[in-house]
């Protein structure tokens, strides 16, 4: 029924998600793989009539921190395999199912059909942190991919940030959005960043000290802004965050924002 002259009797509520009584659906690999220890932050499409995952695994044997990546597929999303790729070697072999480490999303409205899937090459591990090049990747298939130009900005996503979608509702300035972990007052929240092209990227912010905006230096990341908010679960200094923009360090707008209640912004210029 697509429309009513009148409706009664009816309560609109959200339905509840119930967990599959069979999780996990996928778990750490035999004993001596490359993710016989654990496996999480898992990127699922459905795509030429399969499921593909990518995520992220780590080996009993391995370093702490040493994290790779690998690739399994599903007719139905609940029995998935792990195919040999043959991409990577590990302890001199390539049979196994590891992928280059590339934060991805799939573009329907992609006309290119070798640029369906686009992300940027992370050199993973721990490498991660002093190594900021996010260069450009697309593929076809989310398996094999063809690295590009370098992007503009991104790192200011931290981790494995990568372009996550097309955003169709926006303006063309902010039609590709990027959404991953950035930080607080000395705590992790969500944030993100957009771009026109998938090379340029905006949205960083400067994080000032709610207790001495004007006394103390605004907050970075390894000498870099970081990924403005879109959620933040708040931390020691209660719920009140200050965040500034701008496009030059001498005229910053100032904004409080009180996440709790109604929020309040409060501008003025900050010099």
């Amino acid at each position: 029924m697509l429309e009513a002259a009148e409706v009664q009797g009816l309560d609109q509520k959200l339905n509840r998600f119930a967990k599959y009584p069979d999780n996990p659906i996928l778990g750490p690999a035999e004993p001596g793989s490359w993710d016989d220890f654990g496996i999480n932050f898992p990127n699922v499409h459905y795509d030429a009539g399969k499921f593909k995952m990518d995520y992220a695994g780590h080996g009993s044997g391995g370093a702490a921190g040493k994290w790779d990546h690998g690739y399994a597929e599903s007719e139905d999303g609940i029995h998935w395999t792990r195919p040999k790729l043959g991409l990577i070697e590990m302890n001199g072999s390539r049979d196994n199912n590891l992928v280059p480490w590339i934060p991805h999303f799939l573009d329907d409205k992609e006309p290119d059909p070798n640029k369906r899937y686009k992300g940027v090459w992370i050199s993973g591990h721990t490498r991660w942190i002093t190594d900021f090049s996010r260069r450009l990747a697309y593929s076809a298939d989310g398996i094999h991919w063809e690295v590009g130009q370098e992007t503009v900005n991104l790192t200011s996503l931290l981790e494995g940030g990568g372009p996550g979608f097309r955003d169709e509702l926006d303006i063309s300035e902010r039609r590709f959005k990027a959404v991953g972990r950035t930080i607080s007052q000395g705590h992790r929240a969500l944030g993100m960043m957009w771009s026109p092209d998938l090379i340029h990227w905006h949205g960083e912010e400067a994080i000032l000290d709610v207790d001495d905006p004007y006394g103390q230096p605004a907050q970075q990341w390894r000498g870099r802004y970081v990924a403005g908010r879109i959620l933040d679960p708040s931390g020691e200094k209660s719920g009140d965050q200050i965040g500034a923009t701008s496009g030059s360090k001498m005229d910053f707008t100032c904004a409080c924002m009180h996440l709790t209640s109604l929020m309040v912004v409060i501008k003025q210029p900050w010099r």
